[in-house]
């Protein structure tokens, strides 16, 4: 019983990593869309402008992010939750801590 039990939870998994991988990837044209409109010109230019740019940070986001559930994974299924949420926590942090020390200076 106990078996069945986690090969339907495995398949569970699976199927919705699918769908939100998916659902992620549709997103993001999107989300570039909207992006170059409001946009700097002068970041719309030449081989390395802002489309670029992003998709490659948005590309590296999702290895850290395979790589981090990956390493939890070996941890047990256990912490795998707590675990995979310890990055934004810290994402979190430092972008707090960097908005509060550089807030006067976006004017």
């Amino acid at each position: 019983m106990e078996i069945t039990r986690r090969q339907n939870l495995n398949q569970s998994y699976t199927a919705d990593f699918s769908v939100t991988q998916l659902l992620m990837l549709s997103h993001a044209g999107v989300n570039l869309s909207l992006l170059s409109r409001v946009m700097s010109s002068r970041l719309s230019r030449g081989t390395y402008n802002g489309g670029l740019l992003s998709t490659e940070a948005g590309t590296l986001a999702r290895v850290v992010a395979d790589a981090t559930i990956t390493a939890a994974g070996y941890l047990g299924t256990d912490l795998l939750l707590n675990i995979t949420l310890v990055p934004s926590l810290v994402i979190c942090i430092v972008s707090i801590a960097a908005t509060l020390y550089t807030y006067n200076n976006l004017y």
